[in-house]
C-alpha cells in the first residue's frame, strides 16, 4: 500500500459540530449570584456570553407569575473579538434556570441534553 500525504481522516461518527453550548456555574442561592456561561458561533466567530444576575436586579427580587413560575431579572454580555460588547436584559425561570432575552428573542438552557443552549427561541405553543 502507498503512502498518501493526501489523505483526510474521515469522520464516521457523522454528529453534526456544535454551533452553541451554555453552562450553570452558579445558582441564585449562592453568595456570589447566579452566573451562566455561553458560547456561540456567530458569522464564523466565537462569541463569549456570561449571563448573571446584577445587584440591582436582585434587589427587586424574585416575582411569581400567574401560572406560579418565580422569575427574576438577569443581563447578557455578548462578545465578540472583533466586535463591541453587547448588553442585553432579560429574565430568567429560577426552577428550571431558563433565560429569555424577549429583545432578541433568545433563550438560554443550560439543562439541554446536548451541553446547553443558547440561541433563537422557537415556541411549541401555536396558538
Amino acid at each position: 500500500m502507498a503512502y498518501n500525504k493526501n489523505y483526510q481522516k474521515s469522520n464516521n461518527n457523522n454528529k453534526p459540530t456544535a454551533k452553541s453550548g451554555a453552562k450553570l456555574h452558579q445558582t441564585l442561592d449562592h453568595e456570589k449570584g447566579l452566573f451562566i456561561g455561553a458560547w456561540k458561533v456567530i458569522d464564523g466567530q466565537m462569541a463569549k456570553i456570561k449571563i448573571f444576575v446584577s445587584e440591582k436586579q436582585a434587589k427587586k427580587g424574585v416575582v411569581k407569575s400567574k401560572t406560579g413560575k418565580q422569575w427574576v431579572g438577569c443581563t447578557m454580555i455578548l462578545s465578540i473579538p472583533t466586535k463591541d460588547d453587547v448588553v442585553c436584559n432579560g429574565v430568567i425561570n429560577i426552577d428550571n434556570h431558563k433565560c429569555y432575552f424577549s429583545s432578541w428573542n433568545w433563550i438560554c438552557n443550560p439543562k439541554a441534553s446536548n451541553g446547553g443552549y443558547i440561541g433563537k427561541h422557537i415556541s411549541k405553543n401555536y396558538n
